[in-house]
């Protein structure tokens, strides 16, 4: 089973994990609600995923959107 969460690094120095989300485009529209709110992108963004309780985090490519293929497959 994957949970999905969201890494938010404060000012890049303190870190708060947000989640679990249900799906990964509810992840991605969380970062990108914060993102568009954070217009000096002082504050570090990644997510998390938990598959069967082992963390792996990632970055976010881009400018946070999804395309319509990962869109169509929630991926």
């Amino acid at each position: 089973m994957t949970e999905y969460y969201l890494l938010y690094i404060w000012n890049d120095i303190e870190p708060e994990l947000l989640g679990p989300f249900p799906t990964e485009i509810e992840r991605y529209e969380k970062a990108q609600e914060i993102r568009a709110e954070d217009v000096e992108k002082r504050h570090g963004l990644f997510p998390l995923d938990c598959v069967d309780g082992k963390p792996a985090v990632y970055d976010f490519c881009g400018d946070f959107s999804l395309s319509e293929e990962e869109e169509d497959d929630g991926s």
